[in-house]
Parts: structure tokens; C-alpha cells; sequence
């Protein structure tokens, strides 16, 4: 990005030290930003960063500081460290448009033009007065909002004498002042039209300040709840809590008077509802923490309700029935909970009133009682109705989105829970659940943003903290998959069983590469005994399995996982996996994936898959032909990447090294938002410029290893080169030690250890 204007603005040796003593004196003020601003002008940027980090440190909750160190970053052309910051201002302020502006020019600019657009969009509705962010539209041909039609002129009042004396007030022409509904061409016209005419400038109406950005909030009250969550929910008509249970003290009350018996019933009445009402905003912020214990919790103060102060109260069974779907369907718990769940969703339904938790739980009972198509078609059918009607209901957009994730459709479900998360920012079930679409996908940089997010606002959030584990486990990060499996483990309250079966078999995946294998088997045994019909765990089995390179066992894993939930489409792509890296498995592994694409077809990621399992089975053709439809299909640009970086690992097999180079640095520059991909691109380059320019080749090696610390190969590979070289010998040991810390296990595993002796 081109540096602002500010930055140009190089200050002298006594304006710079008078800064330098500003920010020395108070380092916790605002002083830090024209320090930074000055240290940028002057191209120090280590300077500007250490200033600016403490900046961030010292105002967390202020988006400019983040905004003023993206800058630092993207004059230095370290995008995707700017992007990680815009990432943080826009969850502390998500419709900043400076921050919004230059997320979407940055995308731009390497490639990514629909992510960039879309928050070229959202910069322009924030502020559409801003100039550079008109500029950057028109550039990338984004649309701009319309000018509204002028109003009929009308004859403005007589100002009394002093208004004429009293100065002109001059409209603000930066983009932060001017009010965020005001079109482009209107506030130009103003403009205009005050310099032609100062007598009617000084009679119009000084611009509104803009109105407040909404901040998120470490927690959810109940009236932010009610908001989030409906009230699509209740019809105002249908509520028995705040103006509809008034409504309904009321009707009470006049009935009484007509019996004589005021006083009775207004005291009983009265405190019956407001018993009622109080409960209803517990059991809310219950569910808001989405934790195991807060849905027990729920369910026992929803129970108080139906059970000693009104047995048919539909909203009170509504959550009822949510908070048992998910603790039968997403915890595990057994055929009591199921029941429960059924016979508070058959009383809400009876209630006859529409409520968005009565719709939620209805799909995930349906969803996890094995009927996953009808769940997902009821719940997209309720949601698009809800949209018609113009209330947009978050619960059933984020529980669409969540259903969508357990089928392995992650593409059209990272698209509701986005849509979710939009309108309930401070939602920690819904910034889990993005993290976890977006780790499934391959996308460690966005999903452990948002996982990130979920614990800043419930630190103790179960889900967020296992997804943190399995995708460290999944980066070799095992150190951190560690710490977050014990802590599941030795939580307080604890988590549901299912939740800790998973930790105990991801800390068995941990303890398998420390060497303690007894220790690994031991935590797998109590996982697979405690939740033993749960098809997630054979999942987790199955990859301990082929890390330790027992393929068939990994593969009869997932078959015990299918054998269990023989319609989730994910299973089917767990299968063929395993089936590609077993010998003789590849045929197997084209019908399982064929299978799976009947449920989801035209996959990009799943014809990747079918590609790959035809170059297993030596079909070459089909391989490529499967590739390039995987291509054709892809709408991103981390679809596309996978694609060609399939496309090139077939022309390296094929010894077409120009093509491949070609599709690597394609894949490369698209993999902006995954160090792994680009890793992978840059290690596979330098495999093939070994065989005719050492010196790129280990330069490209060394890249990877800074795109991707955690990425084992490029460390082995370069080790082996350095090897050659006797003078050179000790680096290369401690690169190939490097990669056995990584990947003891790894492709690469036995000829490091040759090389060690």
C-alpha cells in the first residue's frame, strides 16, 4: 500500500525529540501515535513498529492503534502481518472504514478481489464520503452508493439577527466526521453549493455528528439476547415477558377487579411474572456461554418454570428443547436427554406461537436423530422465510451453519455462520463455530483468529480451546496441543464427556510422538470407552492411526465411524484419505468420494480429493481431468490455490517442471491467508530447482521455513543439502534434529536419522 499523506510529513531533530520525550514521559498515553507517525515518515520502521505495538498493548480496545500498525506493516509490504492486525480492529470495531478500506485494498492488491471487494463495500456504506475509498472503488470497480433524489426546495425561515453574526459552520472534509448515510454526490453538492452561496450556507443546518460504532462486548445481556436472537422468536403478541407479560398483569388485573379480589391477584400475579421473567433472562445467559454446564443449568432453571409456575409456557420449552438437542446431539448424552429434548419441542410446538429456538432445536434433534438432509433443508427453508420477512434471525443462520459443518458442507456453511457472526459479533459459539469451518478448510491463520475471539469472550469456551488443540496437533505445534488438552482435562467445571473424550485422544496423538506410547493407548481406551458412539472420535483414531503408520487400522477407524453415522458425507472423505495413503487402496478410495459428492457435488476441495485418489490408482488422465474441474468449480482463492498446486504436483510427477513451476508461484501468491500452502508451494520449488540451481533451490527452502515455522519438510530438505558441505556439516545436523522435532514420524523420518549417525 502507498504510504498516507501523514507519513510524508518528516519532523526536525527537536520536533522528533520533543515526540521521543511525550512518549517516554506517558507511554501508556495517546502520544504513542505521532511518534509512530513520525518514525514511519522517516522510514524507521522498527522504530514505528516497537512504538506502535505498545500503542495496541497500552489501548486494546481502540481499532486506530491496530489500524496505525497495519500501516507500519504494509509500508514494509508485510501484508499478511497487516492483515492479521485490520483482522483485530475490525472485531474491537467491525464497520471502521479506515480499517475496512484497507482490508479491502490489500486483498485487492494480491489477488483476492472478492474478499476485497466486499469490504470495499462495507468501507463505502460506513463512511461514503471518504475520497480515498471512492478511488479504491473505482479502481476495483466496486459500486457506489447513489445520490439521493433532491428535495422540493422550500422557503427557509427568517434567522433571527444573531444567527447572522454567529460563524459559518464549515462541513468536515475528512472521511471520520462526515455522517455514514450521506451519499458521495450529496455531500459534494454541499460542498459546492456553499462556496457559490454563503447566504444559504450560513442558513443550513450544521451536519450531525455520525453516530456511534457499535462495540462488541466481553459479555451478552439479556436484552442484547433478545435483540440477537429474534424476536422473530416471540411475536410481540405471543411474549409472556417485558410489554407482553405488562400486557398480560394487565388483562389479569382487570379481571380480578371485576371479581372483588384485587389485591390477591395483583401480588400473585405479579410476582409469578416477574419469578418467570427472571428466570427466562437467566436461562439466556446461560445459553450464551455455550458451555456444557450452562446448558445443564439452563435446563434446570427451564424446568423451574414448566414445572412449578407455568406448564405451558412455549417459550420456556422452546429453549428447553434447544438446550437438550445440543447436549443430546453435540455432547452425547444418552436416550434420557433425547427424550427430554422431544417432549419439550412437542410442548413449544403446541404453543403454537413461532420461536427461533423452537425451529433450532427441532433441526438439530432431527440432524443428529439421523435425518441430516431434511434438517439442513427445514432450517434453510425457516431461515430464508425469516429473511422475507425482514427479521434475520442469527440463531437459525448460525445453527444452519454449524448443521452445515457436521455434513462437510464447509463452504456454504462458512458463509451463514460469517453471515451470523456479522450481527452478533460478541457471539463465542459462533466464533467458534467459524473456527472450526475455517480449520476443516485448511485455514490456520482466520480460524485461530477466531477461536482467539471466542475466548476473549468466554475464556473458558470447551470448543474453542479443542479446536485450538486439534489444529495444533495438525501443525505439529504439539507443545500447544498439549496445554489445551490438559486444560480440557482438568477444567472446573468440567466439559461434557464428549468434549473430553476428544482431548484425551488428542493428548494421545501428543503422547504417541513423545515416545509414550502405553500413556497414548491408555488415553484412547478411555476416550473410545466413555463416548463410545461418537463418529468423530473413530475420525481422531483413524489420524493417530496413520501418523503412526498403521494404515489399516486408520482405515477400519473410519469405518467404524461411517458404521455409526453412515450419512455424513465428511466420513466418506475421511475414508478415501486413509485408502490413498494405504497401499492398493486407491480404487476404493475413487467410491468413497464419488459417494460423497453425490451429497455435496461439484466440491472443489472433494474433486481435489477424486484427483488425487486417480494418481494414486495411476490414472493419470482422469487425475488431471478431475483437477482441472476442481478448478473450473473453485469461487476462492484458497480453492483455486489447492486446485493448482494439484495440477502442478502432477506435472512435477510427470517431469513437466516449467508447467509446474508456473502453477506453484500461481498457488503461492493465492495462498495469502495460509502459510501452509504457501510452504508447501515454496518447498516443492525448491525440489525442483535443486536439479539445476542449488543455490535458488535452498532459497526457496528457506522462505518456507519463514512462511511456516511449523511446516517440517523445508528443514530436512535444506539440512540434506548443507550436508554436501563438510564445512557445513553442524548447521545441517541441527536443520535435520529441526525437522525430527517436527515430524518424528514424517516422510522424510528414517533418512534424518541416517544422516544423524
Amino acid at each position: 500500500m502507498a504510504p498516507s499523506p501523514s507519513s510524508k510529513n518528516i519532523p526536525s531533530p527537536s520536533e522528533l525529540a520533543q515526540l521521543e520525550h511525550a512518549f517516554a514521559t506517558e507511554p501508556a498515553s495517546d502520544a504513542y501515535r505521532p511518534l509512530t507517525e513520525a518514525y514511519l515518515a522517516m522510514g524507521r520502521f522498527m522504530e514505528a513498529m516497537v512504538v506502535c505495538k505498545k500503542g495496541v498493548k497500552a489501548h486494546p480496545d481502540e481499532a486506530s492503534a491496530r489500524v496505525l500498525l497495519a500501516r507500519v506493516y504494509a509500508e514494509q509490504g508485510k501484508n499478511k502481518k497487516a492483515l492479521e492486525e485490520l483482522q483485530g480492529a475490525l472485531q474491537v470495531s467491525p464497520n471502521d472504514p479506515t480499517a475496512l478500506r484497507m482490508t479491502g485494498a490489500i486483498l485487492c492488491s494480491t489477488g483476492d478481489l472478492e474478499a476485497g471487494s466486499a469490504h470495499l463495500s462495507k468501507a463505502i456504506a460506513a463512511d461514503p464520503t471518504d475520497l480515498e475509498t471512492i478511488e479504491l472503488c473505482r479502481k476495483y470497480k466496486v459500486a457506489l452508493p447513489e445520490a439521493p433524489k433532491p428535495a422540493a426546495p422550500q422557503q427557509p425561515a427568517a434567522p433571527p439577527p444573531q444567527a447572522l453574526a454567529q460563524p459559518v459552520a464549515q462541513p468536515q472534509t475528512t472521511s471520520a466526521a462526515a455522517p455514514a448515510s450521506s451519499p458521495v454526490p450529496a455531500a459534494a453538492a454541499q460542498v459546492s453549493a456553499q462556496q457559490a452561496a454563503p447566504q444559504q450556507a450560513m442558513q443550513a443546518p450544521a451536519p450531525r455528528p455520525p453516530a456511534p460504532r457499535p462495540q462488541p462486548r466481553p459479555t451478552v445481556s439479556y436484552e442484547e439476547l433478545a435483540a440477537k436472537y429474534g424476536e422473530a422468536d416471540e411475536p410481540p403478541a405471543a411474549k409472556r415477558s417485558g410489554v407482553g407479560l405488562i400486557v398480560t398483569v394487565a388483562l389479569i388485573l382487570i379481571g380480578a377487579l371485576s371479581l372483588g379480589g384485587i389485591y390477591f391477584v395483583r401480588k400473585t400475579t405479579s410476582e409469578r411474572e416477574q419469578k418467570i421473567a427472571k428466570l427466562l433472562k437467566q436461562m439466556q445467559d446461560e445459553l450464551a456461554h455455550d458451555s456444557y454446564a450452562g446448558y445443564k443449568k439452563a435446563c434446570e432453571l427451564g424446568e423451574t418454570i414448566v414445572n412449578e409456575l407455568d406448564q405451558d409456557l412455549f417459550s420456556a420449552h422452546a429453549y428447553l428443547a434447544y438446550s437438550y438437542g445440543i447436549r443430546w446431539g453435540e455432547h452425547g448424552e444418552g436416550d434420557t436427554v433425547e427424550k427430554l429434548a422431544r417432549d419439550h419441542l412437542a410442548a413449544a410446538k403446541r404453543g403454537g406461537a413461532e420461536h427461533a429456538h423452537t425451529l433450532a432445536a427441532e433441526a438439530y434433534i432431527k440432524f443428529f436423530g439421523g435425518d441430516a438432509r431434511g434438517a439442513v433443508d427445514q432450517l434453510e427453508r425457516a431461515a430464508k422465510e425469516q429473511e422475507q420477512k425482514g427479521r434475520k434471525s442469527t440463531l437459525l443462520l448460525s445453527t444452519l451453519g454449524i448443521l452445515q459443518t457436521h455434513a462437510g458442507d464447509l463452504d456454504v456453511a462458512l458463509n451463514n455462520i460469517k453471515a451470523a457472526q456479522v450481527m452478533a459479533p460478541a457471539d463465542a459459539r459462533i466464533s467458534a463455530a467459524l473456527g472450526n469451518v475455517l480449520r476443516r478448510q485448511g485455514n490456520e491463520f482466520l480460524a485461530a483468529n477466531y477461536y482467539e475471539q471466542a475466548l476473549r469472550y468466554e475464556k473458558d469456551h470447551a470448543e474453542a480451546q479443542l479446536g485450538v488443540a486439534l489444529m495444533a496437533v495438525e501443525g505439529n505445534k504439539l507443545d500447544t496441543a498439549e496445554r489445551f488438552a490438559k486444560k480440557l482435562l482438568s477444567a472446573d467445571p468440567p466439559p461434557s464427556m464428549r468434549q473430553l473424550a476428544l482431548a484425551r485422544l488428542t493428548l494421545a496423538i501428543v503422547l504417541d510422538e513423545q515416545g509414550k506410547k502405553a500413556e497414548a493407548d491408555k488415553e484412547e481406551m478411555l476416550a473410545l470407552e466413555s463416548d463410545p458412539r461418537n463418529g468423530e472420535l473413530f475420525i481422531l483414531k483413524a489420524r493417530r492411526k496413520t501418523r503412526a503408520g498403521n494404515l489399516d487400522a486408520a482405515v477400519e477407524a473410519v469405518r467404524e465411524a461411517i458404521k455409526l453415522d453412515p450419512r455424513r458425507a465428511s466420513f466418506y472423505v475421511e475414508l478415501a484419505k486413509a485408502l490413498i495413503s494405504k497401499p492398493g487402496g486407491a480404487r476404493e478410495a475413487v467410491d468413497s468420494l464419488q459417494q460423497a459428492l453425490k451429497s455435496i457435488p461439484n466440491t472443489p476441495k472433494l474433486l481435489v480429493l477424486l484427483g488425487n485418489a486417480h494418481k494414486a490408482a495411476d490414472d493419470l488422465a482422469k487425475a488431471k481431468e478431475s483437477y482441472e474441474k476442481a478448478l473450473a468449480q473453485a469461487t476462492k482463492n484458497e480453492e483455486k490455490a489447492e486446485a493448482q498446486m494439484a495440477l502442478a504436483d502432477l506435472a512435477m510427477a510427470q517431469k513437466d517442471h516449467a508447467k509446474a513451476l508456473e502453477l506453484y508461484e500461481l498457488a503461492k501468491n493465492l495462498s495469502l491467508l495460509s502459510p501452509r500452502n504457501q510452504a508447501y508451494a515454496l518447498t516443492q520449488t525448491g525440489r525442483i530447482l535443486e536439479e539445476s540451481d542449488k543455490a535458488k533451490a535452498l532459497q526457496s527452502y528457506i522462505k518456507a521455513s519463514e512462511v511456516d515455522p511449523g511446516y517440517p519438510p523445508p528443514y530436512f530438505l535444506a539440512g540434506r543439502m548443507f550436508s554436501e558441505d563438510k564445512r557445513r556439516r553442524t548447521y545441517a545436523l541441527e536443520l535435520i534434529e529441526k525437522y525430527l522435532s517436527l515430524a518424528p514420524s514424517g516422510e522424510y523420518a528414517d533418512e534424518a536419522r541416517r544422516l544423524t549417525k
